[in-house]
């Protein structure tokens, strides 16, 4: 029960410092990024925008959610804390690494799983059109790998500027990437072996040939980038002294 009001006690100070209005841009900056994207090339087509651009809006709103909500707002949440001085005081209380990790984890996560909803209306797709349950499926493993890299770029950051400057090349590589990965095999090749990129073609034959479906290879990137961002998150945790003896 102590573990529960804890973890409940973390989640509202979690909550109230992601209201802060500069780092709930993140998920705010993907939905109207693609709404004004439809509007422009509703504009550009007459209002008849073609089921091939409709998937390109998605994945772009997509890659930006995952990528900024994940990566960016956690690892400025994280920073901030820190820069305050929040994140020692909690890590020499009761508080487990665990629990932290969950408390912080958790608010993105859910506002990122209810972005990435959002965004299959705003793009002009059917909802009826896609298969919700593979969509979610998938989504919800890329964002949480981009959680974890958003944690551990957090716990690195010595201040929310400087979490920002180290998030900044790492958001470019997993949300440009996928983006323009149609338009040059070099940079497919890459997409299929990051996680952003694993959605946005999961999204892509789902619209386009009404099958969602995703190879072994697929899985076991997914798997092995979770493993392997696991462990560069426990080893920063370690080696920046958050751990209690």
């Amino acid at each position: 029960m102590k573990a529960l009001s804890r973890l409940s006690s973390l989640l509202n100070l979690k909550v109230k410092l992601m209201m802060n209005a500069n780092i709930l841009f993140a998920p705010v900056f993907a939905l109207v990024l693609t709404g004004a994207l439809r509007v422009l090339y509703g504009n550009i087509t007459k209002g008849e925008i073609p089921e091939f651009m409709m998937q390109l809006l998605l994945n772009i709103g997509l890659s930006f959610n995952i990528g900024m909500t994940g990566i960016f707002l956690i690892s400025a949440m994280v920073a901030e804390e820190k820069e305050n001085n929040t994140l020692r005081v909690l890590m020499t209380s009761s508080v487990t690494a665990r629990e932290f990790f969950f408390a912080s984890v958790i608010p993105p996560f859910a506002v990122m799983i209810v972005v990435n909803l959002l965004l299959i209306p705003i793009s002009g797709i059917r909802v009826d059109g896609v298969n919700l349950l593979i969509y979610l499926i998938i989504s919800s493993i890329a964002g949480f790998i981009s959680c974890m890299i958003g944690m551990t770029i957090g716990i690195y950051g010595k201040s929310q500027v400087n979490a920002s400057t180290l998030a900044m090349p790492v958001l470019l590589i997993i949300t440009m990437i996928p983006t323009f990965a149609s338009f040059s095999p070099v940079l497919d090749k890459i997409s299929g072996y990051l996680f952003v990129g694993i959605v946005t073609e999961m999204v892509s034959q789902m619209i386009l040939t009404g099958i969602a479906s995703l190879s072994l290879k697929h899985y076991l990137v997914l798997l092995g980038e979770i493993i392997l961002v696991g462990i560069v998150f426990r080893m920063a945790y370690y080696r920046n002294g958050f751990e209690k003896d």
